[in-house]
């Protein structure tokens, strides 16, 4: 258990976490080398319409790293690190340093929206939209995992739900200090770059399955698979191999794979097909599932509000992952 945690926070993608958290830190460090903080952290880490009307536009993003409070940056980190970290793994690092930035720029557009209609010259730091966008992403790829906030146990769509909720009350009501429309705008960030690499994930999981069923990565000592990490990173090494090598007889075996698996069980059986088709996988474990009649799951409806739909309410008894 010890080493495969380790060797989880060794990968690339455990390393694009740390250095997120890292970075964080001594920004947070950077605030605390002064009383108040210094002029120039003011400047170029806080984000609000003065220095947005100064021309300084990178405040946007670099106040998605910045934290003046203790707290407030453990709280971030928190969560960073617990959902981070399996979300990473999905999307890859390039993707999830997209989330991230992605994530902060529509948080601090709509946290500086929300102050412009309000008239209010607060200034705004923190990760707290970077971090939005990253659960919820992790509740679209995840929304089974079982999860528990304040002592009950709820699935990771319900809990994300529960919290945009909790930040329209605070936009509606305009309570407290917290930024509830920069939450609100990471949200809306995470999701929306969901819907738009769905697609892509899905072909790419799929081909990552077909390529350990196939061991195409083991077949050869020239192969990447062969060298450690997770077995998806040994997965996308396979996958970056074949794209550059480009040899004929590698194609055509995995064309052969891949009319092997639309045959066997339409491609569907894996952890993130049963999350958005549904397809219970009924083989023992080990054991080769049999061919079925249909050769393509059917796609339910996907416009965006169906979607809403099937996320916030779809069947509480399917498959849960843990």
């Amino acid at each position: 258990m010890g080493d495969r945690v380790r060797r989880s926070w060794a990968s690339r993608e455990g390393r694009t976490i740390l250095s997120l958290i890292l970075l964080n830190g001594l920004v947070y460090l950077a605030w605390k080398s002064r009383p108040g903080g210094p002029p120039f952290m003011w400047r170029h880490f806080a984000c609000s319409l003065e220095s947005l009307y100064a021309g300084r536009t990178h405040t946007l993003l670099t106040s998605s790293i910045s934290h003046m409070g203790f707290l407030h940056l453990l709280g971030n980190m928190f969560l960073l690190a617990n959902f981070g970290l399996d979300v990473c793994k999905v999307l890859g690092p390039s993707r999830f340093l997209t989330l991230y930035a992605g994530g902060a720029f529509l948080s601090s557009a709509m946290s500086l929206l929300y102050k412009r209609l309000r008239l209010s010259g607060a200034v705004s730091i923190g990760a707290s939209g970077s971090v939005m966008a990253v659960l919820v992403m992790f509740a679209m790829l995840f929304p089974r995992s079982s999860l528990y906030v304040m002592g009950i146990k709820m699935t990771a769509q319900e809990a994300c739900l529960l919290w945009v909720l909790f930040d329209v009350i605070g936009v509606v009501g305009r309570f407290g200090y917290i930024d509830f429309a920069a939450h609100l705008g990471g949200a809306i960030f995470g999701y929306l770059y969901f819907v738009y690499i769905e697609e892509h994930l899905r072909e790419e999981l799929a081909l990552r399955r077909r390529a350990r069923r196939w061991g195409l990565g083991s077949r050869t000592t020239e192969g990447p698979a062969s060298g450690g990490g997770s077995l998806l990173s040994r997965l996308d090494a396979v996958l970056e191999w074949l794209q550059r090598r480009r040899d004929p007889t590698q194609r055509r075996t995995a064309e052969r794979a891949d009319e092997q698996s639309r045959r066997a069980d339409s491609g569907w059986d894996s952890w993130f097909g049963r999350q958005f088709w549904g397809t219970p996988t009924t083989a023992a474990q080990g054991e080769r599932p049999q061919p079925q009649k249909t050769s393509t799951p059917e796609k339910e409806p996907g416009t965006v509000w169906e979607r809403l739909r099937r996320f916030f309410f779809a069947d509480s008894n399917d498959d849960k992952h843990k």
